[in-house]
């Protein structure tokens, strides 16, 4: 595993969310993604040479340290894979738990082999899976549409998948939040 000179291209980054997963913790949004799926909620996040590097250890610096874990979105992860599994090693070596959001679908990703993108299988709690399709309605609280899956992953492979029934009463498929950080920058974030 790189050590401190690991870098991600990053997008934006949260110290605290009660919508991008269970619990409460940080999200890091990462810079750059291929797939432009229509109705995407962060397209500012799908140009490469946007946004900045972080070294993973000035973000996990910035996770406190009473959060349950980190969510990583973009952008897309998986473009990125071997500087986001460097990152969730050292947060799984801190005890968080990582959920990454990803607009390729579980199955596609194993598929192509690539060992960083295992690795960082390897190293999650949750995935969610698959591309953003606005006309499908959300069926999961921490998911934007009907057709991403909620995965519990253990050691890289599907564990189980949580449909929104089983943890939330209906209707509580549209959870978002507004942050206002010190400097005024509004941040929102979540599901409408």
């Amino acid at each position: 595993m790189e050590g401190s000179g690991a870098v991600i291209r990053t997008h934006s980054f949260l110290e605290r969310s009660l919508v991008n997963g269970p619990g409460e913790r940080s999200v890091l949004w990462v810079q750059g993604c291929h797939l432009d799926c229509s109705g995407c909620f962060n397209k500012a996040s799908h140009d490469r040479a946007g946004g900045c590097d972080r070294g993973i250890d000035e973000i996990l610096a910035c996770v406190p340290r009473d959060v349950r874990g980190l969510s990583i979105s973009g952008g897309e992860p998986f473009l990125q894979a071997k500087a986001c599994a460097d990152l969730c090693v050292k947060c799984r070596a801190r005890g968080l738990d990582i959920l990454v959001y990803s607009g390729m679908v579980y199955e596609d990703i194993v598929a192509r082999g690539d060992p960083d993108s295992l690795r960082l299988l390897r190293n999650l709690d949750y995935l969610i899976d698959g591309p953003y399709k606005e006309a499908e309605a959300a069926r999961h609280p921490w998911a934007g549409s009907g057709n991403q899956r909620v995965l519990c992953l253990e050691q890289g492979l599907v564990k189980s998948e949580l449909v929104g029934t089983e943890l939330f009463s209906a209707g509580a498929y549209t959870q978002s939040e507004i942050t206002i950080a010190s400097d005024g920058t509004i941040i929102y974030t979540g599901f409408q």
